[in-house]
């Protein structure tokens, strides 16, 4: 992931079973790459807000959460917050500005590997509001 500007950000597996998330900063060359976060995470499609440079990312994190939540990092300071959390999976988020746009499980009571049905959802930033954008089932496709 990049913003445009400053922060490259992704992810590693070591081992082959365990996932670590590692930025870039473009502006402190020198600092090299650096660990985001000593957990060892899943992720499931992450972005970097182009605003507020916040990484934002579906992600099990371990004793924290207990599926697939929106979990934000500041990447300045590495700071963590959970972003949403509800029943089932939210992953795959696309963020831009004071929205971010990920598909949510929650509406097909099942996690999303278990038959990849969803809703695509948007949170607003500013109001902390979800709104649906297409409902489970609608067809997206080309």
């Amino acid at each position: 992931m990049f913003d445009g500007v400053r922060w490259v950000a992704y992810t590693e597996y070591v081992g082959g079973t365990e996932e670590y998330i590692y930025k870039f900063d473009l502006e402190n060359t020198a600092t090299g790459v650096q660990q985001v976060d000593p957990a060892n995470i899943q992720v499931e499609g992450a972005d970097i807000n182009d605003l507020t440079q916040d990484l934002v990312a579906g992600a099990f994190v371990p004793g924290e959460t207990d599926n697939l939540d929106l979990v934000r990092w500041d990447l300045d300071t590495n700071a963590r917050s959970v972003l949403l959390s509800e029943s089932w999976d939210q992953l795959l988020p696309d963020t831009s500005g004071y929205a971010v746009v990920y598909l949510d499980s929650n509406p097909a009571g099942e996690y999303w590997f278990s038959a990849y049905q969803c809703e695509v959802r948007v949170i607003d930033m500013d109001t902390g509001v979800v709104r649906t954008v297409l409902p489970l089932d609608a067809y997206f496709g080309p």
